[in-house]
Formats: structure tokens, C-alpha cells, sequence
């Protein structure tokens, strides 16, 4: 007990006055000697940052807790090398990843994917699939001759019997599917049919016969195919409204410029001056095609000096590179963003109400691009219903209507029914509302026939409304849904 007690006294001394052992040597001061009579050495006593229980510092090639392991718990070891990136299918490529100071560094050399290029065969997504979900530059005969059939329906070709413009005709039938011919076809029921007819570059007849004449015409780069059926029935079998959706998934807006037909005193030019197409080739430019017609004068004419021929040009860049603000002096009047590429429309006519024809090219653009403006159709579309009376809306049956609205009611009836110029039994109300493109009916005669007790034209701000309805005074329920059309610019 005595030698216990005389060996412990010292130590105790030396604790309480703070002084190391005469053994201990701390030569960076860090609290932890480098040979001392203790379990716990400093490993580098040069090194205040190594000591034991340090926090291990990555990639300096150090044991700083003092464990006998240099960098460990750290992602790598400095000189490590790595393949990194997501993927290396298709335009997808791994890249290299180093390790530095313990640390994996940035990737480099790795191809990520992006969104899908359509029809440059090639995976740009890296999903393994080469232009999926792309149709744009498919060829729309071999899209109808591969188009899954349905029950009942069945596909037969009608090659042209002498060479010309007409390509080929993809008939699609169904004999259980019965319809109301046109009279044109002779009247009476028959074997629906629908024909695809294509024409080689636009190429396509000026005159359209009634009834035989196009429901839809789709604008590819391929060709130019005109939709026709003998049925008189708006409502498309759900079998021929999918291929009539797949079809406008083909149109590109390059080919609606170079195919549309304009009419007489149109000229159109690709690659020609106005007055220095240059000007437009910004940056990007993938095409330009200027519209003019030479008996047309601007009315709002905003370059002094500049022949006044009315001019309309259309101007198409890669996506995303467009060039903003003005290009000679011009601003554009239109601006479009489709999947692939972006369109700038520039014309010498400033702010003037552009004519039909290129009116209807705003339309046809406004669909491929998903921004139909529909102001009144839209306030049709969403009238509130009174009881009794039901809405439907039905497929047009030209690519000149842009929606066809109707209202009926099998309780309701016409305050005085007329047909054939003679008074005839009651009936009950029908009233059928057609949007057409606005001006339409400039240079179209309304169609005044007997189907219906009367036809009214309106022109509202966005459209040309044609009404048919079956009662030759107004009921009430339709006063105020007509009133927003304004008043007729004729009746018949």
C-alpha cells in the first residue's frame, strides 16, 4: 500500500501542475507526444492536423486520425479514374470521372440524351429506339398501307391508270357500316367508303366537284392527300377520325406553304428576293418562302420606296435560333413554335387585315402549332344548356370549317316550319352553327339550298358563321346565344 501510495504522488504532482512528462515530447503542439509512456501517439508530431482521432482529410495521402489507414471512409483514392455519364446507347456516351484530392471530379467527354430529333435516324433520347413518337417525314401512303385495320373495315388500292400528278388512292370500307350518299353519288344508302387520294407535290386539281370534293386535306412533304367520302354524315366511324388524327401528325408547315393552293393571281417563290432574302437567311434559317400577288396593294403600306405588291413572307428557323426585334426594318406580324423548328412571318402590308387566302394559312399554321384561337366557338361550346335541349359537335367536312356546333331540342318546337316554299308540320327546333375561316364568304356565295327553313351569315370578330336551322322565327332559348354573333350580313 505504501509503494502504491509513493509511485502515484509524483504523477499526481506532474498532472495538477500542467508539465509534461520528462519521456512526452508534443512537438507541434497539438496535445499528443509522439513516444510517451500513453496508448494514444500522434503518428506525424510535424503535423498539428494529425494527431488520433482526427478527422480524416480526403485525398492528401495521410493517415490524420492516426489508425493505421490513410483516407479511408473517403469516395476515392487520388489517381482513381471512373466511367461516368447515363447512358452509351444510341448518341449516348460514357465520359471520364478522376479522382482528385479524394473527391470523384466532374464528368467529361459524356453525351447525354436530349429530346428526340425527328427523322434523323438516330437515338437521340438513348432509349434504344430510333424517331419514336416522330411521324412528320413518314411517308403517308406507306403510313395507310401498314394502318392496322378494325373489324370490319377493309383497304383496297386504287393505283392511276394513265401517269400524271396522281400518285395513288388508299380506299378504306366497311359493309356493316352503312351511310346517306350524296346525290352526286346517286342518293340513297350505301357501303360507307372513305378515299385517301394522293397527289405528287401539291400538284392537286383546281375545281372540287360537290360531294366528291375533300372532308380534310393534309399538307406532307411527300404529297399532298385530299380525305373523300360519298357520305353525306358529318360524324366520321371512330376507325377513319384515327387515321384522319394521324394523318395531320404527317403535315409539316414548310410543306402547307410550298403545297397550299393559293389561287389565281398568287405567285409564290422559294429562294427569291424581298427585297433581299438574304436578309432573312439569319442564323438558322432552314427555309424561307415568300408569297405575293401582283394585282393586290397594300392598304397600310409601312416601306416608302419598296414596290407596294402585297407580300407575305415566311420565314423558318431551327428551333430556338429565330432571330428577335427587326430584320430590315420589319417587325414580324406572326410568330409560330412548332416541335422542330420556329416560324417568323414578315410582310410589307404592316397592320392591314391580311386577305382570305392568308388568313386561312394562319389557320392551318395556328392547328399544326396547337393555338387555334376560338373565341365564339369557344363561347358555344360552353353555353349553358336549358332543359330539353342537347349540344353535339360534329366533324366539318372541308378544312374551310373550323367547327360545326349544333342544337337541338325534342320538346321544343318551331314557332313556324317552311319547306319548299310551303308551310309544314310542326317540328322541332335544329340549329347547326359552321365557323369558317374570317372572310371566307368574301369570294364564296352562301349556300342557300332548301334543306334548311333558313340560312343566316354572320361575321364576328374572328369568324364567318353560317347558321342552317329548321325554324323560321327564332325560339327563345337561341335568341341570346345568336345575339353574340351581332347581326346577319345576310339571310335566305
Amino acid at each position: 500500500m505504501k509503494q502504491y501510495f509513493i509511485i502515484a504522488v509524483p504523477l499526481l504532482l506532474i498532472a495538477l501542475c500542467g508539465c509534461p512528462e520528462p519521456s512526452c515530447v508534443d512537438a507541434d503542439g497539438d496535445g499528443f507526444y509522439e513516444s510517451c509512456n500513453r496508448t494514444l501517439l500522434d503518428c506525424d508530431d510535424t503535423d498539428p492536423s494529425t494527431y488520433p482521432g482526427a478527422n480524416e482529410v480526403c485525398g492528401d495521402s495521410k493517415d490524420n486520425d492516426c489508425d493505421n489507414d490513410v483516407d479511408e471512409g473517403c469516395p476515392c483514392q487520388t489517381g482513381d479514374s471512373r466511367e461516368c455519364g447515363v447512358s452509351n446507347i444510341g448518341e449516348c456516351e460514357f465520359g471520364t470521372q478522376a479522382c482528385v484530392d479524394g473527391v470523384w471530379g466532374s464528368c467529361t467527354g459524356s453525351i447525354g440524351p436530349v429530346t428526340e430529333i425527328c427523322n434523323d435516324s438516330k437515338d437521340n433520347d438513348c432509349d434504344g429506339e430510333v424517331d419514336e413518337g416522330c411521324v412528320s417525314e413518314q411517308n403517308p401512303i406507306d403510313f395507310l398501307k401498314e394502318y392496322v385495320l378494325e373489324e370490319g373495315w377493309v383497304r383496297t388500292e386504287e393505283p392511276p391508270t394513265t401517269t400524271g400528278d396522281l400518285e395513288t388512292t388508299i380506299i378504306f370500307s366497311n359493309d356493316e357500316w352503312l351511310c346517306q350518299y350524296h346525290m352526286m353519288h346517286g342518293g340513297g344508302t350505301g357501303t360507307a367508303e372513305f378515299s385517301f387520294v394522293f397527289w405528287k407535290e401539291g400538284n392537286v386539281p383546281t375545281a372540287v366537284i360537290p360531294g366528291l370534293g375533300p372532308f380534310e386535306v393534309f399538307y406532307t412533304p411527300h404529297y399532298t392527300v385530299y380525305a373523300s367520302s360519298p357520305c353525306t354524315e358529318t360524324e366520321l366511324p371512330n376507325f377513319i377520325q384515327g387515321i384522319v388524327d394521324e394523318l395531320k401528325k404527317l403535315e409539316t408547315p414548310i410543306a402547307l406553304l410550298e403545297y397550299y393552293s393559293f389561287g389565281d393571281g398568287w405567285e409564290r417563290n422559294i429562294g427569291t428576293s424581298f427585297p433581299d432574302l438574304e436578309a432573312y437567311k439569319w442564323n438558322g434559317n432552314i427555309a424561307t418562302i415568300v408569297l405575293e400577288h401582283n394585282e393586290l396593294i397594300c392598304q397600310n403600306f409601312v416601306m416608302p420606296g419598296i414596290d407596294p405588291e402585297a407580300k407575305w413572307v415566311f420565314s423558318f428557323y431551327e428551333k430556338g435560333t429565330a432571330p428577335e426585334g427587326f430584320i430590315r426594318g420589319l417587325s414580324p406580324v406572326k410568330e409560330y413554335s412548332f416541335n422542330d423548328m420556329d416560324l417568323l412571318v414578315f410582310t410589307l402590308c404592316g397592320d392591314a387585315e391580311p386577305p382570305y387566302v392568308i388568313s386561312s394559312v394562319y389557320s392551318h399554321l395556328d392547328a399544326m402549332a396547337g393555338i387555334l384561337q376560338m373565341e365564339e366557338i369557344e363561347s358555344f361550346r360552353e353555353y349553358s344548356l336549358e332543359e330539353s335541349w342537347v349540344r353535339e359537335e360534329t366533324t366539318p367536312l372541308s378544312s374551310d370549317i373550323l367547327a360545326v356546333i349544333k342544337f337541338s331540342s325534342d320538346e321544343v318546337i318551331c314557332k313556324e316550319v317552311v319547306m319548299f316554299g310551303f308551310p309544314q308540320t310542326e317540328d322541332y327546333a335544329n340549329y347547326e352553327f359552321a365557323f369558317y375561316n374570317k372572310g371566307y364568304f368574301d369570294s364564296v356565295p352562301v349556300p342557300c339550298g332548301m334543306d334548311w327553313t333558313r340560312q343566316q351569315l354572320f361575321q364576328s370578330e374572328n369568324y364567318d358563321v353560317l347558321l342552317q336551322c329548321n325554324c323560321a322565327e327564332d325560339v327563345d332559348f337561341m335568341k341570346d346565344l345568336i345575339a353574340i354573333l351581332g347581326d346577319p350580313l345576310l339571310s335566305c
